[in-house]
Formats: C-alpha cells, sequence, structure tokens
C-alpha cells in the first residue's frame, strides 16, 4: 500500500482509479522523460556554448558573455560539469581577447577549479598555461 501522512493511498476505494501496473508505467515514463530532458538541456547547452565562441570571433563580447554565462549555468544545472568547466575556460578567452586580464584570470581560476573537480588534468594544464602567460604579460 503506497499512503504518506495526509494522503489517501494508492489502494484506497476513495482515490483514483490507478492500478500498479500503470502507476510502474508512469514512474518508469517519468524517468525516462527526465533522462531525454537532461539531454536536451546538455545539447542546448553545448550549443550555447559554441554560439558564445563564434560570437567572441566576430567580435561580439557582450553577446559572448551572455551566452556562455548562460551556458555554464545550464550545464551546472543539468550536472554536466565538463560543459560547465568548458564554457567557463571560454569565457576566460574572451575576456583575454578584449585584453581585461583580470577577468580573463578569474576565469581561468574558475575554470581550473573545476577541472580539478572532474578530474580532468589536461585542461587543468591547459588553464594554468593561460593563466601563466597573462601573468607573464605575453
Amino acid at each position: 500500500m503506497l499512503a504518506r501522512s495526509g494522503s489517501t493511498s494508492v489502494n484506497d476505494s476513495h482515490s483514483a482509479n490507478v492500478s500498479e501496473p500503470d502507476l510502474r508505467r508512469s514512474v518508469i515514463a517519468t524517468g525516462l522523460n527526465t533522462e531525454l530532458n537532461d539531454e536536451v538541456s546538455v545539447t542546448q547547452a553545448v550549443l550555447r556554448h559554441n554560439i558564445g565562441a563564434l560570437q567572441a570571433e566576430m567580435d561580439q563580447f557582450a553577446e559572448a558573455e551572455d551566452t556562455l554565462q548562460a551556458a555554464a549555468r545550464l550545464s551546472h544545472a543539468v550536472g554536466y560539469d565538463a560543459g560547465a568547466a568548458s564554457a567557463v575556460f571560454t569565457l576566460g578567452w574572451v575576456y583575454e581577447r578584449q585584453q581585461n586580464s583580470a577577468q580573463a584570470i578569474a576565469s581561468y581560476l574558475n575554470a581550473l577549479h573545476l577541472f580539478e573537480w572532474i578530474d580532468d588534468p589536461s585542461r587543468q594544464t591547459r588553464a594554468f598555461n593561460n593563466i601563466s602567460l597573462i601573468g607573464n604579460g605575453l
């Protein structure tokens, strides 16, 4: 019997006529729908990241910043940590292209921490490298 305090059970004669197999199918469908929504959200995050990079290539820096920040937030919201880290790293590149060293370093440091979190040594090295190049004025 499925019941909570203050609610009726599925087997209660006053409840909606929902059979146990129907309830299981509904729970399974909800799980599949959640997985599909997450896949769509990851795809949207990747697309936003790519659009943000293209905007920066076209010197549309304000738009690129907004788009990449949105990509990072969406990636984080759906647990796509690699996508969030990548978007934050690319945001550092956008700041670097604008010769905003302080913001670029801050963004690369944030990306570095995220790359450490997901255990991606290759990208950690790239973030360190970019920070050191800015720090050396190159």
